[in-house]
């Protein structure tokens, strides 16, 4: 009936009382539509079910959502007359938006992102590279919510960014107003990336904190965070890797000495 949370759990509940869904439930339809509202069960179950299917939602929650099925960068959020696209175009230049003195203040959206910041966490490599090479921006710039580019980056999940951002001296120690971190976000890389590595890096190129510490609990998505489930609890990124059932992100933490009390 258009409830957002029920539709997400629909297919676990039957799940767990070893029911079938019944036919004219469309729950794979469901669990699509909430998987790309940023509810992590129902990307876990729609990857059990159809894994191509998945797979397209985390890329588009890569490069649309912030890799959490946020909406900060529809359309209708950006100023500026900008858009995703726009700054994945080759033929765009950040000269058309201002001078070089005044692109570094410009808010690209309405939650207080700044260019630099929007370039990282929508898988803008080329704009970024113009910003940091061309037009000397600040590497560690901080937007509204005290986040950087490098955390935005990680945050989306986007491993040649990070690698670019912290090549380019982007430090990794700096902690947004709520405490994220570049190593909380380690959870948001897929499966195929390297997370011991880049997560090494985060830590001994960027100066990342392995028990920086969350002082609430984070939820960006447009799904409800109604439950645990659905929201990352104050803590460190060994805690968020625990509670998001990523084994190969704990296992890298405790070996760089992450406190697990």
């Amino acid at each position: 009936m258009g409830h957002s949370i029920a539709q997400a759990y629909l297919y676990r509940m039957f799940a767990a009382c070893l029911k079938e869904v019944p036919s004219q439930v469309p729950v794979l339809q469901y669990l699509k539509d909430q998987a790309s509202r940023g509810s992590r069960m129902a990307l876990v179950d729609l990857k059990k079910l159809d894994p191509t299917q998945a797979s397209q939602i985390r890329e588009r929650l890569k490069f649309g959502f912030a890799g959490v099925g946020a909406d900060w960068y529809y359309d209708k959020q950006w100023f500026y007359d900008l858009t995703q696209s726009k700054l994945m175009s080759k033929d765009f230049s950040p000269e058309q938006l201002g001078s070089t003195t005044e692109l570094a203040n410009i808010v690209a959206n309405k939650r207080g992102d700044r260019l630099i910041h929007a370039a990282a966490a929508v898988g803008a490599f080329g704009f970024l590279q113009i910003l940091l090479t061309g037009f000397k921006f600040d590497v560690n710039q901080q937007d509204a919510k005290g986040e950087t580019a490098l955390l935005c980056a990680c945050r989306s999940g986007h491993p040649d960014i990070v690698k670019f951002l912290l090549d380019s001296g982007a430090r990794a120690s700096i902690q947004s107003a709520d405490g994220e971190s570049p190593l909380h976000w380690l959870i948001s890389f897929d499966e195929k990336i390297n997370v011991a590595a880049l997560g090494r890096d985060l830590i001994e190129r960027g100066g990342a904190r392995v028990d920086a510490f969350t002082t609430r609990r984070i939820s960006h998505s447009m799904f409800p965070g109604s439950i645990d489930v659905d929201f990352q609890a104050e803590g460190t990124p060994l805690m968020w890797a625990t509670h998001n059932n990523q084994p190969r992100v704990v296992s890298f933490l405790l070996s760089m000495r992450a406190d697990p009390n």
